[in-house]
């Protein structure tokens, strides 16, 4: 039975939450706080610690405690600015009687821990740490999560091969670890979907249209799709790819584009404020990622009734797309799952238009026509990610959490 209420000196009080997460805007681990925050009862005195002011917050239901305490470019910088945090939020811990405390991202969770008072600690870990980092950078962080997030109540994966990276690769207790998947705001998302187009992004939308939203990052493998796409136009000329988000490799993304040919099919337009909206006017989504923790964007992708094309990546899109399989399964060829197709995940490598299309290219390739040209598929997908997205409800999912 969850108890959101604590006695102290005879009176009863409300027990308070924290969430730490860098800022409130962005990504993907920020939108889950946000939703946590709302589908999480009034009952509960609910905190949002951030480091610093952003623009365009996502829309939440808690107290914003803004530390003030932003980023730097140096390793001296940053390492001071992570002693300021743990102080200023040891702080806030005893200042506002925290009785829990959740931490999203990897330096929230450093600074979680070490800033220790009497509440229940835990760490979220949204990612396939052993594939996050390289060389020193990565011997520290594997010490890191060794030694200091092993400290906290629990460590919350984020799926189940996020568990198993944790048990294998950094030899965490499996007793130590709980699974609670991303929660995932189906009402606000069915509202919002229904918002009107600008006439300007109506007009890509009188051709087929494939999209992907993410961060343009390595992790997410945009250059992959974009090259992938190029088969496609080949056999539908008019098809188009609308790619949301921002990031540091946009400039290399542009520049294939051009070099491909494909400046009139393929639109880079940026965060959006309402993905949604876009997702679901697309007849398709595709997810190329080369890895991830869970692939939460898949789920509002379900959410918007759009079909799903996802890499194989680990980990996530398995669990959410064919749960009847096991985390061990690998493919070469794409495959046609329970709730939706699955391609061979992209062995790495920034590659540009110069190089060969890679084998795993081409079997995305062949999905994104096949999803385009087959109604009746596209139909029965659709119908299922509607299903399956009910797994991942608010009410399912932040019940897990207040469990704990």
């Amino acid at each position: 039975m969850i108890q959101n209420l604590k006695l102290v000196g005879g009176e009863t009080l409300k027990e308070n939450i924290a969430f730490i997460i860098p800022a409130l805007t962005g990504g993907g681990a920020e939108r889950v706080v946000a939703n946590l925050t709302k589908g999480i009862s009034d009952d509960y005195e609910k905190y949002i610690v951030i480091y610093h002011d952003t623009e365009n917050m996502y829309e939440h239901n808690g107290n914003i405690i803004n530390l003030n305490i932003g980023s730097s470019n140096n390793l001296i910088g940053k390492a001071f600015n992570t002693i300021r945090r743990i102080i200023a939020l040891k702080k806030f811990k005893n200042k506002y009687k925290i009785d829990k405390c959740i931490s999203f991202l990897d330096n929230p969770n450093t600074i979680n821990v070490l800033s220790r008072s009497n509440e229940r600690l835990f760490v979220s870990i949204r990612n396939h740490q052993s594939k996050e980092f390289n060389g020193i950078t990565k011997k520290l962080h594997t010490l890191i999560v060794k030694k200091v997030y092993a400290k906290a109540n629990k460590i919350i994966a984020i799926s189940q091969g996020v568990k198993l990276d944790l048990i294998e690769n950094f030899h965490i207790d499996p007793k130590k670890i709980e699974i609670i998947y991303n929660p995932v705001d189906i009402e606000r998302i069915s509202k919002l979907r229904e918002e009107v187009l600008e006439e300007r992004h109506q007009t890509i939308y009188k051709n087929p249209t494939i999209i992907t939203v993410g961060r343009l990052t390595y992790q997410k493998g945009q250059w992959h799709l974009i090259r992938a796409f190029k088969k496609v136009v080949e056999k539908i000329p008019n098809a188009q790819l609308i790619i949301l988000g921002t990031g540091s490799l946009e400039k290399e993304l542009k520049t294939l584009i051009n070099d491909l040919g494909l400046s009139k099919n393929v639109h880079l337009i940026g965060f959006q404020e309402n993905p949604f909206k876009f997702i679901y006017n697309a007849d398709l989504f595709v997810l190329p990622s080369l890895f991830e923790g869970l692939g939460n964007v898949i789920l509002e992708a379900m959410a918007c009734g759009t079909p799903i094309i996802s890499t194989d990546c680990k980990s996530g899109p398995r669990e959410i797309l064919a749960p009847s399989t096991t985390l061990k399964t690998e493919i070469d060829k794409l495959t046609i799952e329970e709730y939706g197709i699955l391609t061979p995940v992209f062995k790495g490598g920034i590659l540009d238009s110069k190089h060969q299309v890679v084998p795993e290219e081409t079997e995305l390739s062949e999905a994104m026509v096949l999803l385009l040209k087959d109604d009746k598929l596209r139909d029965e997908l659709k119908n299922k990610s509607i299903k399956r997205v009910n797994d991942f409800s608010f009410k399912n999912i932040s019940e897990k959490w207040l469990d704990l």
